[in-house]
């Protein structure tokens, strides 16, 4: 007798008791504006990620003492969290009563689920902005603010081959995949309060062209930097920070094959580049 789970929803209290932390399913994923691993990790009581530098404490631990697992594979700290938002299928953090199965773990650990292929055809895009950079100054920004943060995601599944009865008739799929995909590019991903300051443009073209000049001092000339004779009138203030500008590309994908009714083969992997 073969049976199917159409549904299924993770327990607020786990009865057993064992590890303590929490689970964050698909469903609550899309409904969060976080589009990292690590922000829907965050959400779970006991972690945080303010003051690591990009990585996640949990209960006061230090970042380098939290383990990243993907599909129960251990992965270096933060490879876990390079990962599109659309190929998250859930996160576990545990933060205590961590099982034996996970080794010395002395801060916690992330677990972090992929998606796997579907038995039919599904996708989608999803494509965030709040402004572009249209010239070649940093002052070229037009939109909802002066950062220019874009993002692309896409995401395509289904399946490959089918199994068939003897009348010829689609039963299961015996190979599916699962591709997902993330562009972001952004033009200052941590802006200052106080704005950033630069020469105007048109005083830098001058100090290009005469970097030096001739001054009478004490009676005598002499060569000085014109830098030094710089007035506040030559100075502005920017919203965005300049070379700041970030792109990155994240990519995931996963394989499943069935080659016996007890036997299923996952291949899978996962593409991080960032461009500073």
């Amino acid at each position: 007798t073969e049976f199917e789970v159409v549904q299924y929803t993770v327990p607020l209290i786990d009865k057993d008791g064992g590890a303590s932390g929490g689970t964050v399913t698909r469903e609550d994923i899309a409904r969060m504006p976080g589009r990292s691993a690590a922000s829907i990790a965050t959400t779970v009581g006991g972690t945080s990620d303010a003051g690591t530098g990009g990585g996640i404490s949990i209960r006061g631990a230090r970042s380098e003492n939290t383990y990243y697992y993907i599909d129960g594979v251990k992965v270096p700290a933060g490879a876990g969290t390079g990962l599109p938002k659309s190929a998250i299928e859930e996160v576990q953090v545990i933060t205590g009563g961590v099982p034996a199965n996970y080794g010395d773990v002395t801060g916690g650990l992330v677990n972090i689920t992929t998606r796997g292929p579907s038995r039919t055809f599904f996708g989608g895009v999803d494509y965030l902005t709040s402004g572009y950079k249209v010239g070649e100054d940093i002052t070229d920004i037009y939109g909802l603010d002066k950062f220019a943060f874009n993002q692309l995601e896409a995401s395509l599944s289904g399946p490959i081959f089918f199994q068939k009865d003897s009348v010829g008739n689609k039963t299961k799929p015996l190979m599916g995949f699962f591709l997902s995909g993330q562009f972001t590019n952004v033009q200052d991903g941590g802006p200052l309060y106080t704005g950033d300051l630069r020469v105007k443009p048109e005083v830098r073209d001058e100090l290009l062209a005469n970097p030096l000049q001739i001054r009478d001092l004490a009676g005598s000339d002499a060569v000085v930097y014109s830098s030094d004779y710089l007035r506040e009138s030559d100075i502005e203030t920017l919203k965005t920070r300049q070379n700041a500008a970030r792109t990155s590309y994240l990519a995931a994908g996963k394989l499943d094959i069935t080659t016996t009714p007890t036997i299923n083969l996952t291949f899978g992997g996962s593409v991080d580049y960032d461009d500073r």
